[in-house]
């Protein structure tokens, strides 16, 4: 990994509250961090065990591991196409992922993150998207346990 000067730090900390505000948007709109009826298709909060309608139980939409392994990928590579693959993948294997668009929008963050990072690059424009991407990563993880209350 090239370490960043302090003028791009910089720069890149001058970002960071669009950063939390791009996860705080994706919970919102996809509301992975909920629970789901398997039956009714319900969502609901994530303390709710329970479907209102069919007494079923419920399940998590989204695992916190299952971020936590995409944000160990983006500190392993220097390759955006690799966690791009990596989310396409987890979209083929769960039903998570594809809930309400959520994937996808992963990866259009991506590519809004790339756009950022041409605004502050100065000619190193792949080291500040991944750097980027990095940060986003770990507020995304941050926002999902946030809004799911511990037992």
């Amino acid at each position: 990994m090239t370490a960043l000067n302090p003028k791009l730090l910089k720069a890149i900390d001058e970002r960071l509250d669009e950063l939390v505000e791009m996860t705080e948007q994706i919970m919102e709109q996809t509301k992975v961090y909920g629970r789901q009826c398997p039956e009714c298709k319900q969502w609901y909060e994530p303390e709710k065990k329970e479907c209102d309608k069919c007494r079923k139980g419920t399940h998590e939409i989204l695992e916190e591991h299952q971020l936590r392994n995409l944000e160990n990928l983006a500190n392993a590579t220097d390759s955006v196409k690799v966690l791009e693959l990596f989310v396409r993948y987890q979209m083929g294997r769960h039903s998570e992922w594809r809930h309400n668009n959520f994937g996808n929008q992963v990866i259009e963050d991506f590519r809004k993150l790339r756009e950022m990072a041409k605004g502050v690059a100065q000619g190193q424009e792949k080291v500040v998207h991944l750097h980027l991407i990095r940060l986003y990563l770990g507020f995304l993880v941050r926002e999902f346990v946030a809004r799911r209350p511990r037992e």
